[in-house]
């Protein structure tokens, strides 16, 4: 249970927060006493059990609105997307056109891979936008690693082959010491928490590698023969909520990125702490990621 406190709670629109979501967390223990929670039926009551308040998009928790209505957990969203300037960055259009030219050439046959490659570094201006270069690299991957052919992806490979073309110029950052990786070790996050969901490795992280390593980024892969499985899919969304706070309270840190896959489907849900001890974990967004070549030239 978080702790309440007249002097430090989170507040939006003049509610308080931090005391409505510590009276649904004591609704949820009543609940746990009548049943047992499900993941597939009742993952934002799981979530309360550990302190973290999920906002979905596309999604109306009854049990919560009690408590929070929509309207507030709108506004959530809102100072979120705000805070993290969600909608503040904006691709320059004749980049883009640019971009889109080059894959139609390509996709035409009228250049090979490699000239597209070529023609895409020579976009990257290296005292330009860091924004921007990395959504030029980004397709730069993609062409450079996408199959021509669509086959079935199973979990291993739909990382290899799909998402870290995908992902990985987005976050990789060597000069920063930042770096995307695939994990095949406990976590430090794992070794705070033992005994709950986060007692397996997440797929992936975001790691500043210092003299002590901070993940500030965590990612789950199902591949898509999963997309139906509740249980699966909120018990993963369950380890990264669990990760991500052990995260924050381990490294002091603001909040952490969550990164969840699915087949082709990427979303993304920011993990921030609030005042009062309340960790926030907010959808931000879905986006599809091209799963072949052909499916990128279809994308663009």
């Amino acid at each position: 249970m978080i702790a309440l406190n007249d002097e430090n709670n989170y507040e939006v629109n003049n509610v308080n927060v931090t005391k409505c979501f510590y009276n649904y967390q004591v609704h949820v223990q009543k609940m746990i006493e009548t049943g047992a929670l499900l993941f597939a039926d009742h993952i934002s009551q799981i979530f309360a059990t550990s302190g973290i308040l999920l906002i979905r998009n596309g999604s109306v928790d009854m049990e919560l609105h009690k408590f929070l209505d929509i309207t507030i957990t709108r506004k959530i969203k809102e100072e979120t997307y705000n805070k993290i300037g969600m909608y503040s960055q904006k691709f320059p259009r004749d980049k883009f056109i640019t971009i889109m030219d080059i894959i139609q050439e390509l996709n035409r046959g009228r250049i090979t891979s490699i000239k597209a490659v070529s023609k895409l570094l020579m976009m990257v201006d290296e005292d330009g936008s860091e924004y921007v270069n990395r959504t030029i690299l980004c397709f730069k991957k993609l062409i450079e690693e996408l199959p021509n052919v669509q086959y079935n992806k199973e979990e291993l490979e739909l990382i290899t082959r799909v998402i870290q073309p995908a992902l990985l110029p987005l976050f990789d950052d060597v000069e920063n010491n930042i770096y995307f990786r695939w994990t095949d070790a406990q976590t430090e996050e794992y070794k705070e928490d033992g005994i709950n969901s986060s007692n397996k490795r997440p797929d992936g992280c975001v790691t500043l590698m210092t003299n002590k390593n901070k993940n500030m980024a965590f990612i789950e892969v199902k591949s898509a023969k999963h997309s139906k499985d509740k249980v699966k899919l909120n018990y993963d969304l369950n380890k990264l909520g669990v990760f991500s706070k052990n995260a924050i309270e381990l490294n002091h840190l603001n909040g952490v990125l969550n990164i969840q896959i699915v087949g082709a489907d990427i979303t993304f849900y920011f993990v921030e702490k609030k005042a009062g001890g309340l960790i926030l974990l907010t959808c931000q967004n879905m986006a599809g990621s091209p799963i072949s070549a052909t499916d990128f030239f279809d994308l663009v």
